[in-house]
């Protein structure tokens, strides 16, 4: 993809070099005419020329500021110094050398020179005079590399080579790197395991895949635990579909029930015609408005305990274009019990990394309470029914998780979970059957030391703020964690416990907090566990508060 793309910006650039005539060139200034402003090196290297002609001195020195090499400060964390180059010296113009760089008045020639390239290059330059600015084109084109299109079969015998496939998008696992499932036209799938933009930058929602479109990429195949994989592969060739829903997923209980798939379809479709793939599924119909159906997908009882999947494949013909649109049904095999938040977290505490426990839980309210990453805390709200001494947190643990602060989660919750190092979280937390309703950032509950070290189990991974005085430093830097700190009442102790922030440079990071022992402080938290030992979690300097 980076070289097809740069390769016809480059040929648009050519063909006005070649064509150049006095009349589409640029406007020239008083003070400054050049003889070309469009300016190509051949792909094995060599130079070209302009001439100048000045009413005063001129440079393609122009300063300009960039970013520098990171570093991280203990005070600041990671840190991007701004550096004034030469426009010249920036990495995206470093691959041309100009000679000279600057001149007097009257005539003169430039000369660019490059080596020769299997990438293609293209600089935006400035020759300045006075104030007054005349813009340049550089440009060098790679000889373009024709990669034959092959079958899925084909690309996994070519492990370690780049290859380019071709197929339909039938399933998108990750918008934030572009994970997603390719099929060709023999029914074979491959992964792709990222793709990339023009430039090699994760940009998914510029790409504009969508289940349904046929797309053709590019990249290496990897073999990795057993699955064929495209990394980072760039796209070719993209077809949209005649298709367009955002029901490519559901979800529906053990017992029999039905859900809605709605399609919208691309002006002057000829057909549309849809199969069940899985016996237990069936269409009991559709309804449609111009060019948007509604069909109803109904299922069987699932007669067995574990969760099912099947899907039924739409079709839309147009001329020799043809969309494939799969929608995916997934069917628990459980049967959810009313219950809070404690009741999913007794379900997972049995569980370990192994062998996680399942829920299956109706919920009558719970409020997301704190966000840190792919940590997301969790906790029966006030509306929820629960008595205030018996609400219960809990931990999510779930990359997937798309929940925000003030989040309200009512209706039915699935997943699955452990304990680690004694404390319950869910690895996995489904609730695309349940209500989730916006609200505002909720209020920790205010605690003393005291109330917090005997009430422990009820607080745990709830959101709180604890009162007491520090009886050790808190001493923590971007770099490293000199001492975590720890609160009292007097009597009672309970030691705070830095998360990192991140990495930098494949080393931990935290973040800058600082605090003298005696001082008086407030620490808001969701309490958490480390084999047993009651531990406040530090995610970041704001917690602390010192009065």
């Amino acid at each position: 993809m980076k070289i097809q793309n740069i390769l016809t910006a480059l040929a648009t650039v050519c063909a006005l070099a070649i064509g150049c005539t006095k009349e589409n060139q640029p406007a020239q200034l008083a003070e400054l005419q050049i003889s070309q402003s469009y300016i190509t090196i051949p792909s094995v290297g060599g130079s070209a020329t302009v001439m100048v002609n000045a009413t005063d001195a001129w440079t393609l020195d122009i300063p300009t500021t960039i970013d520098g090499e990171k570093y991280l400060d203990d005070e600041k964390g990671v840190v991007t110094p701004k550096i004034e180059v030469s426009v010249l010296d920036t990495k995206a113009n470093n691959w041309v050398e100009i000679s000279p760089r600057s001149g007097s008045a009257g005539s003169s020639t430039i000369t660019f020179t490059a080596n020769q390239t299997e990438e293609s290059h293209i600089s935006n330059l400035a020759i300045k005079v006075g104030d007054k600015i005349q813009n340049i084109v550089v440009a060098q084109i790679a000889g373009a590399v024709d990669v034959p299109v092959i079958s899925v079969k084909e690309a996994e015998a070519a492990v370690g080579s780049t290859v380019r496939i071709k197929g339909t998008c039938t399933t998108i696992s990750s918008t934030t790197y572009g994970n997603w499932y390719l099929k060709d036209e023999n029914g074979d799938i491959m992964y792709i395991y990222g793709t990339v933009d023009a430039s090699g930058s994760y940009n998914w929602s510029a790409l504009n895949i969508a289940v349904g479109d046929v797309v053709t990429v590019q990249g290496p195949c990897s073999l990795y635990n057993g699955t064929y994989e495209l990394v980072d592969a760039s796209v070719i060739k993209l077809q949209k579909a005649l298709i367009l829903s955002e029901d490519g997923s559901n979800t529906v209980g053990k017992m029999a029930g039905s859900v809605d798939v709605k399609l919208k379809m691309a002006d002057g479709y000829e057909s549309l015609t849809y199969e069940s793939q899985s016996d237990w599924l069936n269409i009991d119909g559709f309804t449609s408005k111009g060019n948007e159906f509604t069909f109803t997908v109904s299922a069987q009882e699932n007669p067995n305990d574990v969760t099912r999947s099947g899907s039924v494949v739409f079709l839309a013909t147009k001329g020799k274009d043809k969309t494939e649109f799969p929608v995916q049904i997934k069917q628990l095999g459980s049967m959810p019990v009313k219950g809070n938040i404690g009741t999913i977290s007794d379900a997972v505490a049995p569980g370990t990394s192994k062998a996680r426990a399942s829920f299956d839980v109706i919920l009558e309210d719970a409020v997301v309470t704190y966000v840190n990453g792919s940590n997301f805390f969790i906790e029966d709200s006030e509306e929820s029914g629960v008595e205030s001494n018996r609400r219960r947190g809990l931990l999510i643990y779930d990359s997937n998780c798309k929940l925000v602060v003030g989040d309200h989660v009512s209706g039915r919750v699935y997943g699955e979970g452990y304990s680690y190092s004694k404390l319950p979280e869910a690895s996995s937390f489904n609730y695309e059957l349940a209500k989730v309703t916006k609200g505002d950032a909720p209020k920790p509950t205010v605690l003393t030391v005291q109330n917090l070290f005997d009430n422990y189990d009820l607080y745990l991974s709830r959101y709180v703020t604890v009162r007491g005085t520090l009886s050790k430093d808190v001493d923590i830097k971007y770099s490293k964690v000199g001492n975590n700190g720890e609160i009292t009442d007097g009597t009672t102790k309970i030691a705070f416990y830095a998360q990192s922030s991140g990495k930098f440079n494949d080393n931990k990071i935290y973040f800058y907090a600082q605090a003298k022992e005696g001082a008086t402080v407030e620490f808001t938290t969701n309490p958490g566990l480390y084999n047993s030992t009651k531990q406040l979690n530090f995610w970041n300097a704001k917690q602390l508060v010192v009065k």
